[in-house]
């Protein structure tokens, strides 16, 4: 979460998208299939979510990734490459400053921290895309963005063929 907060944060900093704040909505589906499956209805509902990563594991995707698809919702399953595993000690120096900054106890970055940094890049890209190209940020617009871009962040190249949508 820590990542997505840092990102967020900077995008915000930086002047938002489009001149407008971006808002991170965070929900937790503690690894439950179950809760996974309404957490995905639960955001696939909301129309001011235009682009969700999430659920970690395999089984939790499994179950929340025919949602997004129904709904035209992109989703970009973490937990699974590109948005898997990094080694930490591999991660910039200023990242994890920056990431430690934005813990409430200087935490250290976990192994999924860098990746989901760069998700969150990947995704502005997608959301500066489609003010410019769409004229919004709506989930079309960002979905379209995203299936012509790729980035090439701290942990590897991250791209459109991975993600569900």
């Amino acid at each position: 979460i820590y990542s997505a907060r840092l990102a967020v944060r900077e995008i915000n900093e930086a002047g938002g998208i489009g001149g407008y704040r971006v808002a991170l909505v965070a929900l937790d589906d503690s690894g439950d299939p179950q809760l996974a499956q309404e957490v995905a209805a639960s955001l696939a509902l909301d129309p001011a979510v235009v682009v969700v990563i999430g659920h970690w594991t395999a089984e939790t995707t499994a179950v929340a990734a025919p949602i997004y698809a129904q709904a035209g919702l992109p989703f970009i399953a973490a937990g699974l490459p590109p948005v898997g595993e990094f080694p930490p000690t591999q991660l910039p120096a200023a990242f994890v400053a920056a990431y430690e900054a934005v813990t409430p106890f200087a935490e250290t970055a976990c192994p999924y921290a860098g990746a989901t940094y760069d998700a969150f890049q990947l995704i502005w890209q997608a959301m500066r895309v489609a003010a410019a190209e769409e004229g919004g940020v709506e989930k079309t617009a960002v979905s379209h963005a995203l299936a012509n871009l790729t980035y090439e962040g701290m942990t590897g190249l991250v791209y459109q063929d991975k993600i569900e949508d």
